[in-house]
Parts: structure tokens; sequence; C-alpha cells
């Protein structure tokens, strides 16, 4: 059996509770699938920046400048022979 999509509004409340705030009409009863998507920051509210001390503890992807630091480098030596 194939699966209908409705995009839907709603509002989880202090209780844990998810509101559904438009409700269309001619939804059929029966079980459905919910996925949430929510933004972790709130509005109003700034993304808690990491300090860059904090970040070798992040685990970030990084790259090994060596003899490059302070100096420019090419295309090449950056993307490999592809120029990618």
């Amino acid at each position: 059996m194939a699966l209908q999509a409705v995009k839907l509004k709603g509002r989880i409340g202090p209780d844990g509770r998810l509101e559904i705030l438009d409700w269309p009409a001619g939804l059929p009863e029966g079980e459905v699938e919910v996925i949430v998507l929510y933004s972790p920051v709130q509005p109003g509210e700034q993304a808690a920046r990491p300090s860059p001390l904090a970040w070798p503890a992040l685990n970030l992807p990084a790259h090994d400048l060596g003899r490059f630091l302070g100096e420019s480098l090419r295309r090449k030596e950056l993307y490999n022979d592809d120029g990618r």
C-alpha cells in the first residue's frame, strides 16, 4: 500500500504532546506515520558557537597545511590532479 504525504503545522507543548494547528478536511481515519522537523534553535535564541579552544575535541575534518602555512597554494595542491 502506498503512503501519501500531507504537510501539517503543529506545536509541541510543555507536556510533550503534539498539537496540530491546521487540520485539513478529508483525511481518512486510521494509523499514520509522523516525521517531526524542528529547528534546534528557537526563534529569538542564538545558537551556541563553540570556542576555538574546544575545536580539537569536536573531531572536525582538518587538513595538515604543514609546509604551506603562511604561503599560497595552487589549485592542483588543494584539489589533486583532477582540479576538483
